[in-house]
């Protein structure tokens, strides 16, 4: 989902686990729960600075409309 020169995102169901890569290894600093699904073809996900924006796609608006904001930053 997201990776910079020091931290990797991923995701999977309604987690989100980042990981510091300072080292040779990825090594996980923490875990968030969140109240959606990250992983999911209805959803779309964009980050700016150390936030994480999941979007949904509303049928009735023809729009995205964002529906969970998370602080990914340390």
């Amino acid at each position: 989902m997201f990776i910079d020169d020091n931290t990797v995102v991923a995701a999977s169901g309604k987690e989100i686990s980042i990981y510091g890569t300072s080292n040779d290894k990825a090594e996980l600093l923490r875990t968030i729960k969140v109240s959606h699904n990250i992983v999911d073809r209805a959803n779309k996900v964009d980050t700016a600075g150390d936030w994480l924006f999941l979007y949904r796609f509303n049928e009735q608006t023809q729009r995205d409309e964002l529906i969970e904001k998370v602080y990914i930053g340390s």
